[in-house]
């Protein structure tokens, strides 16, 4: 089933603005566009998903929603591409299914969606009566109800469908369909579908040829858009691309069309641009310039989503081009496709096969795909005439041309007939282009008939179809510029009589002019050459001695990168020394203990455990890739394990821990592993008397650089004190003093056991003043 498309007019006036020798070629050019399926027949279709509606449908109740459905699923049908009739008939089904029940529950704005789908059905169907009558009843629905905005659209959509047009009078109505939508709309201040409405105007008066009118209210349809900042300004620049092309005006046609390119490339729509390629193409080939014709054609035909005319056009223009082997390679292609295509695009592809195996003296070949064409029913599958008889006078006329060549004269005789009989019958009107064509077969086929009087007959329906090809009006044109140039030639000729002398002198005076320019050349290209290589000597000097600095950059940075290598290890170098000399103490204070009792054996021990502390920050800095900074997450735990051993304590004590991934300096994390010890020493010493079994808690937050250190036990707690006086423990004057050298802020509660909470900023300096800082606490510690 074709549907017409309603976005592109005149599509046979290529065959009035070519030279005749471009004709039959030409009348593909028309051909092609008319055979399309609507830009908005296809996006209806796309959208619908019948394997999803039909399931949904069954088992919908009888409400609106089953009248949604059902208007979908016909749209599904009307709409698919190539149906035939019962295609058609399940369309009205579920249109008159969706009307009954709308009526049956009084829904009125159902029922008229209904009978606008029903007079589209009639429109596909090509009963013009019907469809008229069902947009009819719709209008005067909304006109009595008043509701403006949906008569204008019903007006509207009743203008867009009515796009086979042929008499005057039908032109007229569909004038006036698009005269009250535009009214309707202005009315509703609804400005960008009052300029849709103009702009289908216009194209009525282009089919009238009133191309002024036309031009002018296009122009105002752009005018209005780019005020309401309206940018979909493609579909107008289409229609003032045909207008200059039927004017004849083929560079005013292209520019159009790169300007409507633009216009979708600025909002991100390039689904049309395969159509403005081959527009481009069509006014380049009926210029007969068909090397860039071919250019804009291939550009058409290799988009994402190339139309299969695209692809169609590429090998009409190779042929008219006599580029056989191409268009053979093409065709090729196509043929490749020809199990999976839809039936418009077999109509191309049998047509411009034919077209081909002509060309190439394959007659046989050739009246194979026209007879394949002839097989495919056009009159019953295309509703229209003025789709279907241009298809057939030309499988016709161009098999009778075949017939001819090839000197059988009987068959050119029965297909010359069919074609005489089709353009007798029928209604709409037959292009001159394509009664060229036939009449000048005529004349050959009825001269070799020896019928002379009927030959001579067909020759002057040519020449008079000619005269209307190429109006009077050209014709003027022609012979004013044949006068225009005879003039001129008289005029330059006796110019040329009163200039000889003068033109002689002129000469000399030229010859002598160019032998000083060149000798003046020769000097300055020396002087030139001298300068140039003094330069590239120059900058030669100049590359060797950025080559040379570069080069000693190069190995400053390398002996840098050394230097950096060799720093780093021996920093471990010093830690590692550092450790051990602590673990050396470790064990002398651990000999020493041997022989010592009570309070010195204690301040020994706990001399051991700080010094550990300290021991094991140095331990993880040699062994750790960064060399600045303790992981305190690491850290911690480890030195918990060691005291835990230290004390025998892992039975009655358990510890519980919970570090953030924290990362501090030297001179942060000694004072805060020095406070761990003590804190956690006193808890195990204290807390639990009687061997107790108890809970010690550590907590290490990190909240965006203030880091808190929380240390609790469940014990028995520690005697209260004054926060703000020096204590007299020497632990909790040890742990005060760390804190204050970190800046840290510290308080202590002993209720229900002690905890100790210590507050401060991560320190972000990492460098060697750390270290420093931190063996100067090392040792006051020690």
């Amino acid at each position: 089933m074709c549907k017409i498309a309603q976005t592109i007019p005149h599509y046979f006036t290529l065959l009035i603005k070519g030279t005749l020798s471009k004709l039959p070629v030409l009348i593909l050019c028309c051909l092609l566009p008319v055979l399309s399926v609507s830009y908005v027949a296809a996006q209806n279709f796309s959208e619908l998903h019948p394997q999803e509606l039909l399931p949904q449908l069954k088992a919908s109740k009888p409400d609106t929603n089953r009248i949604s459905l059902q208007i979908k699923m016909g749209k599904y049908h009307l709409y698919k591409p190539g149906e035939f009739k019962n295609d058609l008939d399940s369309a009205l089904s579920f249109f008159n299914e969706a009307l009954q029940l709308s009526i049956k529950l009084g829904e009125n704005d159902w029922k008229y969606k209904a009978i606008t789908m029903i007079g589209t059905y009639y429109f596909e169907a090509g009963d013009k009566k019907r469809f008229i009558q069902s947009f009819m009843d719709v209008i005067a629905y909304y006109h009595n109800t008043g509701d403006k905005q949906k008569e204008g659209k019903a007006w509207h959509e009743l203008a867009k469908l009515y796009e086979n047009t042929i008499s005057d009078a039908e032109m007229q109505d569909r004038l006036d369909y698009y005269q009250h939508a535009r009214s309707l709309f202005l009315q509703t201040n609804d400005q960008i579908n009052a300029n849709d409405a103009l702009r289908g105007i216009a194209g009525i008066q282009m089919r009238r040829k009133q191309f002024d009118i036309a031009e002018k209210e296009l122009q105002e349809v752009l005018a209005q858009y780019q005020k309401l900042g309206y940018n979909i300004l493609h579909p107008t620049y289409e229609m003032l691309q045909y207008l200059e092309y039927d004017r004849g005006n083929y560079n005013r046609s292209i520019a159009y069309c790169l300007k409507a390119l633009e216009n979708m490339k600025v909002h991100g729509d390039t689904g049309w641009s395969a159509h403005f390629y081959g527009s481009i193409a069509k006014s380049y080939f009926t210029n007969g310039k068909f090397e860039e014709a071919l250019e804009w054609q291939r550009k058409a035909a290799t988009v994402e989503h190339p139309n299969f005319p695209d692809v169609c056009g590429q090998i009409q223009i190779l042929l008219r081009l006599d580029r056989l082997e191409e268009a053979r390679r093409v065709l090729e292609s196509v043929l490749k496709q020809e199990s999976t295509i839809t039936y418009d695009q077999r109509v191309y592809l049998y047509r411009i096969s034919g077209l081909y195996y002509t060309k190439a003296n394959q007659y046989e070949v050739a009246l194979s795909y026209y007879k394949k064409l002839l097989a495919m029913d056009l009159k019953n599958n295309y509703h229209s005439e003025a789709i279907h008889n241009p298809v057939l006078l030309m499988c016709y006329t161009e098999m009778a041309d075949i017939y001819q060549r090839s000197g059988n004269l009987d068959e050119a005789g029965k297909y010359f007939n069919n074609a005489e009989i089709l353009v007798k019958n029928s209604i709409t009107p037959v292009q001159p282009g394509m009664l060229v064509t036939l009449y000048s077969g005529l004349y050959k086929y009825l001269l070799a008939r020896g019928d002379y009087r009927g030959a001579i007959k067909n020759l002057e329906r040519r020449d008079e179809l000619k005269d209307s090809i190429f109006t009077a009006n050209k014709d003027k044109q022609i012979a004013e510029l044949h006068v225009q140039y005879q003039t001129t030639q008289k005029e330059l000729a006796i110019k040329e009589l009163h200039s000889k002398e003068v033109a002689q002198k002129a000469q000399l005076d030229k010859v002598s002019l160019q032998k000083n320019i060149t000798i003046g050349g020769i000097v300055l290209l020396l002087l030139l050459s001298g300068i140039g290589y003094k330069s590239y000597r120059a900058k030669q000097k100049t590359n060797l001695q950025l080559l040379a600095k570069q080069q000693q950059i190069n190995r400053q940075n390398a002996t840098l990168q050394h230097l950096l290598k060799e720093k780093d290890w021996l920093l471990k170098e010093v830690h590692h020394r550092v450790k051990n000399n602590l673990h050396t103490v470790i064990c002398l204070l651990e000999a020493q203990a041997r022989n010592l009792e009570n309070d010195a054996l204690e301040a020994v021990e706990n001399s051991q455990n700080r010094i550990y502390a300290m021991s094991l920050i140095h331990e993880k800095l040699y062994q750790s890739d960064d060399i600045k900074t303790i992981d305190m997450a690491e850290y911690i735990p480890e030195l918990m394990e060691s005291l835990k051993d230290s004390f025998g304590v892992a039975k009655q004590i358990k510890f519980k821990l919970n570090i953030d991934p924290v990362e501090l300096t030297l001179s942060q994390a000694i004072p805060l592993g020095l406070i761990l010890n003590e804190a956690v020493t006193n808890s195990i010493k204290y807390a639990f008397p009687d061997n107790r079994n108890g809970e010690i808690s550590i907590f290490m937050k990190n909240d965006h650089d203030l880091i808190t250190l929380q240390i609790m036990d469940d014990g028995i707690g520690m005697p209260a004190f004054d926060q703000e006086v020096e204590p007299e423990s020497m632990g909790l004057r040890l742990i005060k003093g760390l804190s204050e050298d970190i800046d840290a802020a510290i308080s202590f509660q002993v209720e229900q056991g002690t905890s100790i909470t210590i507050v401060f900023k991560a320190d972000a300096l990492n460098d060697v003043a750390g270290f420093s800082e931190s063996r100067e606490k090392e040792v006051e510690f020690a």
